[in-house]
């Protein structure tokens, strides 16, 4: 009731230990249950060990080891090797299938569970019937409107979907040993492109695999009550655990939290058989079982922890007098725990990231996490803060909610079923001589501790693996208390004393049933309309909404989002890539084979007017959301007008100009012939290099940026020059002739090979250039000239048709050194008046017009700098002097003109200063550096 009043402070805590205290003392006068003594039928003697039978087993462990040794060679020397993946599970079977076979000769009679099945065989059917249900109502609550429930998509499911997507088309041949997204182990995401393998692409079936481990956690759960503690308290806890809401959310989200779960449910299952009968195979089985759960989520690493904690235990209590056989056991399963964990540690030499880099990046005991702790306290010593940690960790089952995972904005639970989790965790906590308990606590408090010592607390997916347990904790203390009742009838008259136990068992399995009830209808109900994820869904769900024949793009800063795991797992047939350099990269430069679609959010609109400055025709769709308002426009280009957008401009004489694909392409329908042809078009230059160009036949001349440079006398078939020309987008005029309808006026080009001078000049490699390469509406050279200094190599030179790029660093290849860029050029202001100008820059920089600094920033990091500038029409020089210390370089500059609208300074009012400055004569080897040196044009970024 204090909780519920909403009391968060330390009084309730000790009303709860009270409560546990209370309820631990009041359980000692209780006799122990028949289920729970040893079995004492003549028949419990266990067979001793033949020669032949330490024989087999010696030859089945030897025979696992040499195989396994032979697997650590192969991936040692190569981790993706195939035949060491499949030696590996030899080794695994061979070892079991060892203990299986020799399984009867060793461990002890039942020490619990002699009678595991009710005495009638009515009630073994019913309790038959009654498990049977509870898987189905598992799997129900699993599988069923995954698509819909949770509502939207998490981001880190993208992600993780993502990846497994390129395994399924065949992108990523990585080894399942290796480390995927956020150092998890590939074998997660190879498991999980298994099953879309089997059910199709996309994020129900990467939810289906969390499902699947869920409904097998919910049966080794129901499992393990049964065998273990009694037919009542399995089917108590398997049910809860069914519908239970927390545990929900793992198995219906695409997380490797859920397989953890679910292995480590499984090895405790073969642990308490191991502590209940000493059975080879269980010790065998629980070592490789929770040996696998290593290679998922990163606190499945804990289970060394519970396994060596659990053996310890075994060891210190004997289990009357069997130390010796226990400490064999320990040796099996540690043999087969390596077994299954050692490809993982092979990598992990390798990459040692992969083993605890994690950890450090959430820690409480790095004290640079310590600042996401919103309730941290600079001068809180170290034991101050464990003591917050575990107060608000705990508090997550009542107090506190999780802020990400499952971000409801309430704890786990509440009411009756919080006041029972919360007893049964103290209650099961203090029984020290009972192995069952002790196993049960070890599970959940390993599998806890992640939440008390790293930050976010508290992060209900750090205790994934301690998920399953909590189950056990309302099932027990509502399974003690019948037995409180069973006791106090066995002085009533013999007419009442079987009803009392059947009414208790009765009213216990109907509260289950509300509990269940309730749970369920929080998750699906109330939780399942949440939106708690609407930014990943929505901008998923639109470039779904473009189809498989449009390409999505995303621009600038935020182009990244078009290659979101998000949108790759929701749209996962639809066309995307990212432009991060929209001011050198668009008009894009790809085959025209579909639709053309930009995906601007909101905040970074001003590019919205620049993409219909270059694609006037196209339609736009903004998407909206309830609380999110306005979040993003798609800009949609048909792929008749992108492929408008590419290719050349012919003009006749006497004639119309027309389009073509090509330069020295004829006008459609034209008869005439010689004839003379002007061709103009901006030609995409993708590095800083020295080309080749030949053109033919004479009469024909050529000129770029407005500069002449080759002739072609008439009567000359063909005659080629070589200069040097900048990166980027150079104005092409070609006036050449067209001889007849078969043979097209000759323009070609070739990137010249640097070679010794003492070697024979190889041959050209002569293209026509692609229509892709070409930009129709260019007719005089445009943009601005850009040089790139970067210490210790060689200058590159650049045309950009505007500033407006996110990784200017990568695009010129910094690796991580200090640059410094010049931009100059000539900009035709459209009118008077005064233009708002912001700039993005992610470094130093001076912008000068006319000579007079009008924009200075001295910040080395992500800045936005203002100004207002009064401007003439007419021409005004440019120049722009740019330091990037370190980071990607991001700039963009936006103006608003007089009158007119917030956009990308647009291209046309930019000419190169001077005109010609990207081309030149030849230059040698020592100017230009070597071809690695000299960074080529990436205009779109693709992840598939």
């Amino acid at each position: 009731m204090q909780v519920e009043a909403g009391d968060t402070s330390p009084f309730s805590l000790v009303l709860y230990l009270i409560a546990i205290a209370c309820f631990t003392i009041s359980a000692w006068p209780l006799p122990p249950a028949a289920f729970d003594l040893p079995q004492t039928r003549t028949t419990a003697s266990i067979p001793t060990a033949t020669r032949r039978v330490w024989i087999m087993l010696g030859a089945g462990i030897a025979l696992a080891i040499i195989v396994h040794v032979i697997t650590l060679f192969l991936l040692k020397a190569d981790i993706n090797s195939v035949a060491g993946g499949w030696l590996w599970l030899a080794s695994m079977v061979l070892l079991l299938a060892t203990t299986v076979l020799v399984g009867k000769s060793f461990g002890w009679p039942p020490r619990w569970g002699g009678q595991l099945w009710p005495s009638t065989r009515l009630l073994r059917w019913l309790l038959i019937g009654v498990i049977i249900v509870i898987i189905i109502a598992a799997a129900a609550a699993r599988l069923l409107s995954l698509d819909t429930v949770p509502l939207g998509l998490n981001a880190d499911e993208g992600d993780r979907g993502a990846l497994s997507i390129q395994i399924v088309r065949g992108f990523n041949t990585d080894s399942i040993f290796s480390a995927g997204w956020y150092y998890i182990s590939m074998l997660y995401f190879w498991l999980m492109a298994a099953v879309m393998k089997v059910f199709g692409i996309g994020f129900v079936q990467t939810r289906m695999f969390s499902a699947i481990a869920g409904i097998v956690a919910v049966g080794a759960v129901t499992w393990i009550g049964i065998r273990h503690f009694s037919w009542r308290v399995g089917v108590m806890a398997g049910a809860l655990l069914a519908l239970l809401a927390v545990a929900l959310q793992f198995s219906r989200v695409t997380s490797e939290s859920g397989p953890t779960a679910a292995l480590w449910a499984i090895s405790v299952a073969l642990f308490m058989e191991v502590a209940r009968t000493g059975r080879l195979w269980a010790w065998a089985g629980a070592g490789v079982w929770g040996g696998l759960s290593i290679y998922f989520y990163p606190t499945g690493r804990l289970w060394v922890v519970v396994a060596i904690g659990f053996c310890l235990y075994l060891l210190i209590h004997g289990l009357g007098g069997r130390r010796q056989a226990i400490l064999g056991g320990s040796i099996v399963s540690a043999l087969a725990a390596l077994m299954a964990v050692s490809p993982f540690l092979v990598n992990a030499l390798n990459n040692p990231d992969t083993l605890g880099l994690r950890a450090a990046q959430t820690s409480i005991f790095n004290s640079e996490n310590l600042s996401r702790l919103d309730y941290y306290q600079p001068d809180w010593s170290s034991l101050r803060l464990l003591e917050e940690q575990v107060s608000r960790s705990v508090g997550i089952f009542n107090q506190f909610a999780d802020p990400g995972f499952w971000s409801t904005g309430q704890p786990l639970m509440s009411g009756a079923l919080a006041v029972l989790t919360l007893i049964g965790l103290g209650w099961v906590s203090v029984r020290l001589r009972d192995p069952r308990f002790v196993l049960l606590s070890l599970w959940f408090w390993v599998g806890f501790v992640g939440v008390i010592v790293t930050v976010e607390t508290p992060n209900l997916q750090r205790m994934a693996t301690a998920v399953p347990v909590i189950a056990f904790f309302p099932a027990l203390v509502l399974d003690s208390i019948i037995r409180r009742v069973e006791a106090l009838g066995q002085g009533v008259n013999l007419r009442w004393a079987r009803a009392i136990p059947l009414t208790a068992t009765a009213a216990a399995l109907v509260l289950v049933a509300l509990l269940m009830a309730e749970q369920g209808r929080y998750y699906f109900a109330t939780y399942g309309v949440m939106d708690r994820w609407p930014w990943p869904t929505r901008e998923g769900q639109a470039v779904a909404e473009q189809g498989t024949n449009t390409l999505v793009v995303g621009v600038g800063r935020q182009a990244h989002q078009a290659n979101a795991g998000w949108v790759r797992l929701l749209a996962p047939n639809t066309p995307h890539g990212a432009v991060f350099s929209p001011g050198a990269y668009l008009p894009l430069g790809l085959p025209p084979q579909h639709d053309l679609a930009f995906f601007v959010f909101t905040d970074q609109s001003y590019y919205l007017p620049y993409i219909h400055e270059l694609y006037p025709i196209g339609s736009s769709k903004v998407y909206t959301h309830p609380t999110e308002g306005e979040m993003f426009t798609i800009y949609r280009i048909p792929q008749a007008e992108w492929a408008a957008s590419e290719g050349a401009v012919v003009t006749p004489p006497q004639g119309t100009a027309q389009h073509v694909d090509a330069l020295g392409q004829a006008p459609r329908g034209w008869n005439k012939y010689p004839a003379a042809m002007r061709w103009t078009a901006g030609l995409s230059v993708p590095k800083y290099w020295n080309y080749a160009l030949q053109i033919g036949p004479g009469p024909a001349q050529l000129s770029i940026d407005g500069m002449k440079v080759l002739t072609v006398p008439n009567g000359t078939a063909s005659m080629s020059t070589t200069l040097s020309l900048a990166r980027g987008i150079h104005a092409i005029s070609y006036a050449g002739t067209l001889t007849n309808a078969d043979n097209p006026a000759l323009f070609q080009w070739a990137s010249v090979p640097q070679v010794d001078p003492d070697q024979p000049a190889p041959e050209l490699d002569w293209q026509s250039p692609a229509a892709e390469n070409l930009m129709p509406t260019q007719v005089a050279a445009q943009g601005l000239y850009g040089v790139m200094q970067i210490a210790g190599m060689p200058e590159q030179h650049r045309l950009v048709r505007t500033l407006a790029t996110s990784s200017l660093s990568d695009e010129i290849g910094a690796a991580g050194n200090p640059y410094t860029t010049t931009f100059t050029a000539t900009l035709t202001a459209p009118t008077t008046g005064v233009y708002s100008m912001t700039i993005f820059s992610q470094g130093l920089f001076d912008l000068k017009l006319d000579g007079q600094l009008v924009a200075h920033n001295d910040k080395p990091d992500d800045s936005w700098t203002g100004a207002s500038v009064p401007l003439s029409a007419g021409t005004h020089t440019v120049s722009l002097v740019y330091l990037v210390m370190v980071g990607p370089g991001g700039f963009e500059w936006v103006w608003t003109p007089p009158g007119g609208e917030r956009s990308i300074v647009s291209p046309a009012v930019f000419s190169p200063s001077p005109t010609s400055a990207g081309v030149g004569p030849p230059l040698d080897a020592t100017t230009l550096g070597s071809s690695e040196q000299q960074p080529s044009d990436d205009p779109i970024n693709t992840i598939p």
